[in-house]
């Protein structure tokens, strides 16, 4: 039997995670508690709690939100530049200085920087986007060094 989840418990999790970015973006780490998300994403507060009785949990959540996958090179891109390496890595690097530009993406490297000297958790999601980055990387790097 498929478990089917209710629309307006992914709606009401959808919005208290938007408003738990924004406030990253606005104030920092320290910014983002129950009662400003709830506060934020107009709902009560027991239902950020529920969602995340821990104040870390919700805290990863924002700054996993804030940190989406690095898309793959766009086919047309491959082609155009005839599989280069170069342009691969060109492209890469592009895009995640383009990322860390964005104020929301800025906001997030630097509270998972900061946050991993004191935390497990913001350690490992900072080793989950280093690896994320090596990985994008990694392919390309590859077929320059062959």
């Amino acid at each position: 039997m498929e478990e089917r989840t209710d629309p307006r418990l992914l709606r009401s999790r959808d919005a208290m995670v938007s408003a738990a970015t924004a406030l990253l973006t606005e104030g920092g780490l320290e910014a983002v508690t129950h009662q400003a998300v709830a506060t934020r994403a107009g709902v009560g507060r027991a239902t950020v709690y529920r969602h995340w009785p821990a104040l870390l949990d919700l805290r990863l959540a924002a700054l996993e939100a804030g940190m989406p996958p690095l898309p793959p090179m766009p086919e047309e891109l491959r082609v155009a530049s005839g599989g280069d390496p170069r342009a691969e890595l060109v492209h890469r690097l592009s895009v995640l200085a383009e990322r860390w530009d964005d104020e929301q993406a800025g906001a997030v490297l630097a509270a998972v920087l900061g946050g991993s000297r004191y935390d497990e958790g913001m350690r490992r999601l900072r080793d989950a986007l280093l690896n994320q980055i090596a990985d994008a990387l990694r392919p390309a790097v590859a077929t320059a060094v062959e």
